[in-house]
Parts: structure tokens; sequence; C-alpha cells
């Protein structure tokens, strides 16, 4: 019988030790059997440590790496440099999976002979109560280019391009890349790379990854100056995917990167959170890159004529509009 192809998890590991036996507990008894399981605990001043070496102890699969705290994008670099597997997946440490998602999902790879397939996850809360699922209906096969496509112009809930968790990955996508430290969102500024050398995608209509609600995890910080990470991070990755969509001459790409910061900047603003320090900066892109839709793209008009109305009122007249527009809509109602 033909021996199974290593497969690599990795699991960036850093204060989690209310869920880290749950995570690794889901990985060791996975139905497919022939795993490297990469524990990279990133500096963890809890138990964490601790936990993943008693697990090392135990089961031979599991391997733990030890770095000072870099944060997560640094930790699965650790793990791609480190994995010898064939294929590689990737696991939050305060999420968990299905018994048989891996065999299912390398399944799919051998069978349509895609370079990444994507299963359903379901979002759970803290005790594992399912809170909302998301998963295609039946499997889809699309390119690379196709799945970026559908990610900007036709996005919908059922298909997870953005994160790498919930993934089967050949590993020959990460032989030149890495995640991008020093920002938030780095799940989505990976996205267009490894999409973009990807062959064939396929999606299984399957939910065998849970995605764990948790409170104190770092996208669900609420404090100021994590907020103005956040916005910073998403402009470092809008103007990065802007060069590279540059570079490979994807037009409509770098429209709907447009379209994605007035969006935002629009957004905030109406909200008044955009960081002072990025006001006459978010306020100059949009105004930018507004001209470049209003003039040179099919957009909608309607939508043309709410970027056109915010770039030339600004956002205090802007926000005077809308509210008596609003109260004349309330009136004549």
């Amino acid at each position: 019988m033909e021996a199974q192809p290593l497969i690599t998890v990795i699991v960036p590991v850093y204060n989690v030790e209310k869920y880290l036996r749950r995570c690794l507990d889901s990985i060791i008894r996975q139905t497919y059997q022939n795993l490297e399981i990469l524990c990279i605990d990133d500096g963890s001043i809890d138990n964490s440590g601790e936990i993943c070496e008693q697990y090392a102890a135990r089961d031979k699969r599991i391997k733990v790496l030890r770095q000072e705290n870099q944060g997560v994008s640094a930790a699965r670099n650790k793990g791609l440099d480190t994995a010898t597997g064939e294929y590689i997946a990737f696991v939050d440490s305060d999420d968990y999976i299905a018994a048989d998602v891996l065999e299912q999902l390398y399944q799919s790879v051998v069978s349509s002979d895609a370079t990444c397939v994507i299963c359903g996850y379901n979002c759970v809360d803290s005790n594992g109560s399912i809170l909302s699922t998301y998963s295609v209906h039946s499997v889809q096969q699309y390119s690379g280019v196709e799945s970026l496509r559908r990610h900007y112009y036709h996005a919908s809930g059922e298909e997870n391009f953005v994160t790498v968790w919930g993934k089967l990955f050949c590993k020959k996508l990460f032989s030149d890349l890495r995640f991008r430290t020093g920002i938030c969102y780095e799940d989505i500024h990976l996205m267009p790379y490894w999409l973009l050398q990807s062959e064939k995608v396929v999606l299984i209509p399957y939910a065998g990854y849970n995605y764990t609600q948790n409170e104190n995890s770092i996208m669900h910080k609420t404090d100021e100056a994590h907020s103005t990470r956040l916005y910073k991070s998403a402009f470092v990755i809008w103007q990065e995917h802007l060069e590279l969509y540059k570079q490979r001459g994807l037009e409509d790409f770098e429209n709907a990167v447009y379209c994605a910061i007035v969006n935002k900047v629009i957004a905030h603003s109406l909200a008044e959170s955009i960081p002072n320090e990025m006001v006459h900066e978010s306020l100059a892109l949009a105004h930018r890159y507004t001209k470049k839709l209003v003039w040179h793209t099919a957009l909608p008009v309607k939508q043309k004529l709410y970027f056109a109305l915010f770039s030339i009122l600004g956002p205090k007249y802007f926000r005077s509009f809308l509210r008596m527009r609003s109260a004349h809509r309330s009136e004549s109602d």
C-alpha cells in the first residue's frame, strides 16, 4: 500500500492555554495520520509552552519551536521554514478542526489536482457552540485569478479566500512566499500572492474548521492604539497589492482596491475614526482614486455619485448632506 504524503500542520501559539488542548487534540485525532505538527510558541507567558511540550512528549509527530514574541506572521514563517511536508495546513491555536477534515481536503487535492483546497467553517463561541456556518453548497473549481476576481466582485460568506486556515496547500506555493510581518490582516496581505500562483483552487461543501470567537484575540481588541494599527495596516496592504496588480497588468483588480480604499475612508470619516496622523493622507488618496474611478471605470452611476460627492464636499459637509437626505426621506415616509 502506498504511503500517504506528509502533511505539515503549522500552529502558532501565544497565550492560549484556555483553548490549546482542544486545538491539539483535534489535530492528533485526525483520521489522516501522517502528520508533522509544528507548534511555534511565540513567547507565551502563560502555560501554553508547557502544554505544547506535554503533547510533544506523548506524540512524536509534534515538534515545539520557540521564539521571542514576534507575532503570528513570524511564527507561521518559522513553521514554513521548518516544514518538511508535501502539503501545508494552518490551524490557529484557539480554533479546532473536525476529525476527518485533513483527509477530506487531501482527497480533494488528489482527485482534482488542485493547488489548494478550501473547506467551510463554523464560527463557534468559547464553549464550542456553533454561532454560524459558512460553506459552499457544491464543489467549486476556479483558477487563482478567477478566485481573486470572485473575492473582489462576487464576494460571499460561503467562499473563504481570505484566511490561510481551513485550507490544504501544496507546499510549492510557499517556496518563495512568507507572511508580511509588522502588520495586522497578514492573511489578507498574503491572499493575492498565493492565489496568483495557484493553477486550480477547489472549494468543498464541508464545514470542517471551527473558528473561535475569542474575545481576547488580537482581532477583538478595541483600544485606540490597536484601531490605529488596523487602519494603517489596511493602507500598507492596499498599496502593496496595487503595486502587485500594476506589475501584472491586472487593471480590474487595481480598480477594486481603489474602491475599497475610498469606501474605507468614507466609512471612517462618517464615524470620525480616522487616526489624526492619517487624516490628510487618507482624504488625499480618496480624492485621487475617486477621480480615477469616476472618469476611467464602469462603476454604477450611483456609486460614482456617492464617491464624487464625498470628494467634493469633504467629510464635514458630506455628513451634513447625508443627515439632510435621511431627514428628508423620513418626512416623505
